[in-house]
């Protein structure tokens, strides 16, 4: 197999992409306290709403909420890029 010593050149040879830009101080401590003040929200309350799991399973059972099963898995698919 021969390989074309202009094109292996150009490719080692060649500089890289523009550097990516980093974000500036301000703009991390500003999503450092946005993330810092959902995170003290998030552990004030309970974990799981164990009344409202359920209600929702009661209403489940009793036919008050319909669930397609099919219609989920799809949704699934399509949100972690399945052919779905």
């Amino acid at each position: 197999m021969r390989i074309n010593s202009k094109l292996s050149e150009a490719i080692i040879t060649s500089s890289p992409a523009s550097p990516v830009a980093k974000p500036s101080a301000a703009k991390a401590t500003d999503a450092t306290s946005v993330l810092g003040a959902a995170k003290q929200a998030l552990q004030a309350g309970p974990e799981i709403d164990m009344a409202k799991v359920q209600e929702i399973r009661n209403a489940l059972l009793r036919g008050e909420i319909n669930f397609d099963a099919d219609k989920v898995a799809g949704l699934m698919q399509k949100y972690h890029g399945g052919l779905a």
